[in-house]
């Protein structure tokens, strides 16, 4: 997974990022998703800065998950590869409304792993 914060939307960036999506995940091997967190934030705006650990900004997040069936490290490249190529899109073009940051859960990259039938969060890769 991998977080970006957006301003404000930019169509064509988000677009382009859905055919990118729509394009990786068209095999049984990968799939992709986009997300989009918008919610109110004058409530969470309305606390100072300072007061508690939480950033506190006029945007929202953006959330970009690769995800594939067989974990070997050519699968962790493409998907790494694909989550930064997804950052790149929704960030180009926008300058000075998008920081390519997010959400601290979903940063720089963080690494899944199914095991037992469950999805867990391999922490070690973040490393």
């Amino acid at each position: 997974m991998k977080g970006l914060h957006q301003t404000r939307p930019h169509l064509d960036s988000i677009r382009q990022g859905y055919e990118k999506v729509a394009q990786f995940s068209d095999n049984d091997e990968f799939s992709a998703a986009l997300v989009f967190d918008y919610f109110p934030l004058a409530k969470i705006n309305s606390v100072p800065n300072g007061r508690t650990a939480f950033r506190r900004a006029s945007a929202s997040n953006v959330l970009i998950m690769s995800i594939w069936k067989n974990d070997t490290a050519e699968n962790l490249e493409q998907g790494r590869n694909v989550a930064y190529e997804l950052s790149d899109i929704i960030s180009k073009g926008q300058s000075g409304i998008t920081e390519n940051v997010g959400y601290g859960n979903y940063g720089a990259f963080v690494q899944y792993k199914w095991v037992a039938g469950h999805c867990v969060v391999d922490r070690s890769t973040a490393l």
